[in-house]
């Protein structure tokens, strides 16, 4: 491979029984986020936009190489840490380490804390909710007396070391722990009211703010070689389409990608529906979407790197498929837009869609979720999202490539198809790119595509 990415580490004594634990010395900035995510670091900008609409005017960008990345998702810390382990090496003082990347666990992070500042050295020591944030002026006496200079988000370097070496460590973002969906710390929106300078720790039903970062921990040891499970981790049906290079076979997920499949996968894959949705979607009435919350649904509110994550998790775990009693490994990956079209074809009934695809229609309508364009005059019957081959399958016996959630592409911020929001007027087989960051939403899905290794055979004397 081309040249390791270095991460810089510190030494700390928190490891089990005593033992070097070695700690990023800052929170992971967006330069390192950027290489092993390409694209990613747009969506703290995006995510600003979002959860301080009033603010994001006037306040600077919270994107460059310096600062933290943020607004993560726990399955893409997931996909971050896996990215890390594959392409770098933890630099410490004496030169590249070789180990294992992974997320502190709390008890570490509660010994790598170190000593605890004061209220009159926290804008010193990290960046808090202080003078120079904007809602200083709206709640008087809230925040610190003090001013770090920095609105919301600091650069990774800001402020003054712990006795190990660690920067940022009592402010500027949370950071992800390895236990299921927390994370822990004080961030730029820290204030004395809460508990003082005690860390606590804070979690969204796996929605992320601008507030939420990570820092990695390094193990030295070897990699452990994964040996393949005995029986497949998860169960993906695929159907053959003449989609290939050259007209070949291309195997095809034959439905959208069900959100049992993920979580069998990742624990970390246990976001809500209803919490990703209300966060991201406002109109859609709370009632509706807590009924959505069932496992044969498909796999929703992704965003494009966790779409990638849940594929490299199947191949890894030894995920295979069987096509006439006869099993094949392989990998899974996210298919191409000119994939895409060729095994979706085009919508046969584009009068009455709802037997094909779910769309918004009477249904959705029926649920108060009204939209200037309107939809058919049908009804699938569900007025979000719907179960996992739902209605009439296409030509190659594919269910929902036209409707229920946009599929993620493995083009750059693309996804295909349409979803329980596409109406009249839209084209429920194109290809649409989210040119703001890849924000999740709850119409954001995913649909694999399996390639089975070839076996080399010996060449004949």
């Amino acid at each position: 491979m081309s040249a390791w990415i270095d991460v810089p580490v510190s030494a700390t004594p928190c490891g089990a029984d005593g033992k070097v634990l070695w700690v990023e010395t800052t929170e992971t900035p967006q330069s390192l986020a950027a290489q092993w995510a390409p694209g990613l670091e747009a969506r703290v900008d995006a995510c600003e936009a979002g959860d301080n609409p009033r603010l994001s005017y006037f306040l600077p960008p919270q994107v460059g190489p310096d600062m933290p990345i943020a607004c993560l998702y726990g399955t893409e810390v997931g996909y971050l840490v896996r990215r890390a382990n594959e392409t770098s090496r933890a630099l410490g003082p004496s030169g590249r380490l070789r180990g294992v990347f992974r997320l502190p666990t709390v008890a570490e992070y509660q010994c790598i804390l170190g000593e605890r500042p004061t209220a009159g050295t926290a804008c010193d020591r990290g960046n808090v909710l202080d003078r120079s944030y904007p809602g200083w002026y709206d709640a008087p006496g809230a925040g610190y007396d003090c001013d770090d200079g920095y609105p919301l988000l600091a650069p990774v370097t800001f402020g003054a070391p712990n006795a190990y070496g660690l920067l940022g460590l009592w402010g500027n973002v949370n950071e992800k722990m390895a236990e299921e969906r927390w994370s822990y710390g004080m961030s730029y929106l820290s204030v004395p009211a809460l508990d003082g300078l005690k860390p606590g720790r804070g979690g969204l039903g796996g929605i992320s703010g601008l507030e939420q970062g990570m820092r990695l921990v390094f193990e030295p040891a070897r990699r452990p070689t994964p040996s393949r499970p005995a029986e497949p981790v998860a169960k993906v049906e695929v159907r053959g389409t003449p989609c290939g290079p050259e007209g070949s076979t291309l195997w095809v997920e034959s439905t959208e990608t069900p959100r049992s499949v993920a979580r069998s996968l990742d624990e970390s894959f246990t976001l809500t529906m209803d919490s990703c949705a209300e966060y991201r979607e406002p109109r859609v009435p709370r009632e509706i979407l807590r009924s959505q919350d069932i496992e044969d649904e498909p796999a929703a509110c992704l965003s494009q790197y966790e779409a990638r994550y849940i594929a490299a998790l199947l191949t890894e775990q030894g995920a295979a498929i069987s096509v006439d009693g006869v099993e094949m490994s392989g990998r899974f990956r996210l298919p191409t837009a000119g994939e895409y079209a060729c095994y979706a074809g085009a919508l046969p009934d584009r009068k009455y869609p709802c037997k094909y695809a779910n769309i918004r229609d009477q249904s959705y309508e029926a649920a108060g979720l009204v939209s200037p364009t309107g939809g058919p005059y049908c009804s699938d019957g569900y007025p979000v999202l719907a179960p996992v081959g739902s209605g009439l399958p296409n030509a190659y016996g594919l269910y929902g490539v036209w409707g229920n959630v946009h599929e993620w592409l493995d083009e750059p911020d693309s996804l295909a198809g349409g979803s329980f929001t596409s109406g009249f007027g839209e084209s429920l087989e194109s290809v649409r790119h989210e040119a703001y960051g890849a924000l999740p939403r709850i119409t954001f899905g995913m649909r694999l595509v399996f390639e089975p290794y070839v076996s080399e055979r010996p060449a004949r004397p």
